[in-house]
């Protein structure tokens, strides 16, 4: 025990009373109420001369390791390239493609509306017999596939389509890397393995042309096209099965 000296002598035994909050309080060692850094000892009726420094804080409790990040999934993984440009969403990929096909129905419905049109004016009677034959009670004569559409106009139909649908993409793919729809939607079409060069060559923007117009023009190619639509949500990379071909990726250009 050591004693305070001049602190010391500022404390007459007996005074001050007990310890703040400790009426009566137990002999033991409290706070020094002259000096912070000491303790006092109280011997159960009043203070005494008798001093020590205050006893150290309890030293700090070992913090718990940190945990070890946890794996990412693709939907997860950071939506970047090497580079660090942002890789395009899902939806803004969506709205794209919805805005690219209702330009190009626009234009084909357009450009075939003569055949249209022709086949209008040929299902007219057949229509109007069907309509006389349920009012009558009598049997509907059922619709041959020749009365609606001769093979002929089948084979323009789908060559104007897919002709107009592959040029649309080709084109602007090739001239810019962007269709309207993703130029509207803030996106852009780079090579995957130079995404600093902005520019598809003639093969990659005819793979992933065809590879995205084709499968929709037929009923049993419609997996193919479920398969592309949805592939870029489990995609590290953001790419869709034609963007895996051509070796392209969707990056936002704004």
């Amino acid at each position: 025990m050591a004693d305070s000296g001049g602190v010391s002598d500022q404390i007459p035994i007996g005074s001050p009373p007990a310890p703040p909050g400790r009426h009566a309080a137990p002999g033991g060692w409290y706070p020094d109420p002259v000096d912070e850094r000491r303790e006092r000892y109280w011997d159960g009726w009043q203070w005494s001369r008798q001093t020590r420094e205050a006893a150290t804080a309890s030293p700090p409790r070992p913090s718990r390791p940190a945990r070890p990040p946890r794996p990412t999934t693709p939907a997860q993984a950071p939506a970047v390239t090497p580079e660090g440009t942002r890789l395009a969403g899902w939806w803004h990929r969506a709205l794209a493609a919805i805005l690219d096909g209702t330009v190009l129905f626009v234009v084909a419905t357009a450009l075939l509306s003569p055949i249209y049109l022709t086949i209008s004016e040929r299902m007219r009677p057949v229509v109007d017999q069907m309509f006389r034959e349920a009012l009558r009670g009598e049997a509907i004569t059922p619709l041959r596939p020749e009365q609606l559409m001769s093979q002929q106009e089948q084979v323009i139909i789908l060559i104007v389509t897919v002709g107009l649908a592959l040029v649309y993409h080709v084109g602007l793919l090739r001239w810019r890397g962007q269709t309207l729809g993703k130029m509207i939607s803030g996106l852009r079409v780079v090579p995957a393995d130079d995404h600093a060069t902005h520019h598809l060559g003639w093969r990659a923007a005819i793979m992933r042309s065809i590879m995205w117009v084709v499968p929709g023009q037929h009923t049993c190619l419609w997996p193919i096209r479920v398969v592309d639509v949805f592939l870029p949500l489990s995609n590290p990379q953001r790419q869709a099965l034609h963007d895996r071909v051509a070796g392209t990726q969707v990056i936002r250009s704004r």
